[in-house]
């Protein structure tokens, strides 16, 4: 037994060593830099970590009840980087404050429960299955959104669903949860 560990635990060891081997050859140089200002955010304030810290620097300068509409200072000065896309949610922080945050997640929470709802009184596999993807699409996509603000997941580049910026989104995400509604909607019309 000892020396079956002994294999295995070698083996991890060289697999490890040529799979960070490959990592470092194929990944290109900005996303080494995003996995660096995840690791260690403030290393590098000027440079990869920038868009965090200004994102992280709006979010609190908000405060409780926010700077009010269209009066953030980091968005309309600039600080905050693609403020209408990946960082939405502090301008949202920002101008809204505490309260408009928590709002937005209790929105996204009860859009989530609906999902949730509608998979579980679907009348068959193909209905529920489509809610579960659906919902794990809408949960990626938020916990994405609420862990990059606070820095627990590295920047991604992933849209906030009806609030980031861009017609394709907002289109596929009312698709989604049109499909969502279908699904209930079929489920009364087997009764």
């Amino acid at each position: 037994m000892p020396f079956t560990l002994t294999m295995v635990l070698a083996f991890s060891m060289v697999a490890g060593f040529f799979g960070g081997y490959l990592v470092n050859k194929h990944i290109k140089s900005y996303q080494r830099k995003r996995i660096e200002a995840f690791l260690a955010p403030t290393a590098d304030p000027k440079g990869a970590s920038y868009n965090v810290l200004q994102a992280q620097i709006a979010m609190g300068s908000g405060g409780v009840l926010g700077k009010g509409l269209f009066s953030g200072t980091q968005s309309r000065l600039g600080f905050v980087p693609e403020r209408h896309t990946d960082f939405i949610l502090a301008i949202l922080g920002e101008e809204n404050g505490l309260l408009g945050t928590l709002l937005v997640l209790t929105l996204y929470i009860l859009i989530l429960w609906r999902i949730i709802v509608i998979a579980r009184n679907s009348s068959d596999l193909f209905g529920y299955l489509l809610c579960a993807g659906i919902f794990a699409i809408f949960f990626v996509y938020m916990a994405f959104n609420f862990g990059m603000l606070i820095g627990i997941v590295p920047v991604a580049g992933i849209p906030l669903p009806f609030i980031s910026y861009g017609g394709s989104n907002l289109l596929s995400s009312m698709w989604a949860l049109g499909l969502v509604e279908g699904v209930y909607f079929r489920r009364l019309s087997l009764i």
